[in-house]
């Protein structure tokens, strides 16, 4: 499968619930036997930490693929006990079938390559295995989101071993911190810093009623990759500690390049109560040591 415009690719796998005669769906994923008498509070505690995650990012242009045989063992005690708790798995599908796509509806083509995890198990033709053969082929950036469903390293990667000898780290995450320090990095498509003249930069003056850019191109650029926002319409925003303001980035709307224009502002400016503090406080402490959040 060529992609013209990759994107990066982002995948979703929840504990499974077990019991004595029902095993997980697969062997290396993780299961729990749930309290079925507080069976709802235990399956929405898998699930919304995970989309949660994903909520924060709706910024990015991201591709979030699930697994349908996760998702059904996952449910299987909510369907089973349809009368006692009705709705529950009708609500929990409709949060992540109806958002986002089966990755077996999005895969990656055959190519002639095995996967399999340390203990050798073979990967190949399951989820792990298009995250893995993705990665290889070096089609777009991937990332799993999970919690303790599968065994990781000390840095929480997944070691994969390809049959052409070459050894694989997928990463995975479960808090919004670190997954945007790994999105920031690998993102795709990059988002475009475009100079504007109205608010100028270090070295030269914008309007004299505009908000003024503080940081040459280069220290602007890497801001531009760790802001964050609201949607993929929306402005992005960071908080430049160096020059103790924050950065206000214009989204430049549906171009060819992911394009911004920059400038700085601080309480009491023009767009600066568009500015989510709580949100950034989720990725820059130091945000919350400045407004005692």
């Amino acid at each position: 499968m060529h992609i013209m415009n990759p994107r990066t690719t982002v995948y979703l796998l929840f504990r499974e619930y077990v019991d004595s005669q029902k095993a997980t769906s697969r062997p290396y994923i993780h299961g729990k036997e749930y309290d079925l008498g507080k069976l709802k509070t235990e399956i929405l505690s898998e699930v919304q930490p995970i989309l949660s995650v994903l909520k924060f990012f709706g910024y990015e242009r991201l591709i979030a693929l699930y697994d349908r045989k996760n998702l059904e063992a996952l449910l299987y005690p909510a369907k089973t006990l349809h009368d006692e708790y009705p709705g529950l798995s009708t609500a929990v599908l409709a949060q992540i079938k109806d958002k986002y796509t089966s990755w077996d509806d999005n895969k990656m083509e055959p190519d002639n390559l095995t996967y399999t995890l340390e203990t050798g198990f073979d990967i190949s033709n399951d989820m792990l295995g298009d995250m893995a053969r993705r990665q290889h082929q070096q089609m777009s950036p991937c990332a799993l989101l999970q919690n303790d469903v599968v065994y990781t390293d000390k840095d929480g990667c997944i070691a994969i071993a390809c049959s052409d000898k070459t050894i694989m780290q997928l990463p995975t995450f479960y808090e919004v911190k670190g997954f945007h320090a790994w999105i920031s990095e690998n993102r795709m498509p990059q988002r475009i810093y475009h100079y504007n003249k109205k608010h100028g930069d270090a070295s030269r003056e914008g309007w004299k009623r505009a908000s003024q850019l503080l940081t040459d191109e280069a220290t602007t650029k890497e801001l531009l990759k760790y802001a964050v926002g609201v949607d993929k319409e929306s402005a992005l925003w960071y908080y430049d500690a160096r020059n103790d303001c924050f950065i206000y980035f214009e989204n430049e709307g549906d171009t060819p390049q992911l394009g911004f224009h920059a400038y700085h502002i601080n309480k009491g400016d023009e767009n600066f109560d568009n500015i989510d503090i709580e949100k950034l406080c989720q990725v820059q402490s130091d945000v919350q040591k400045l407004f005692r959040l």
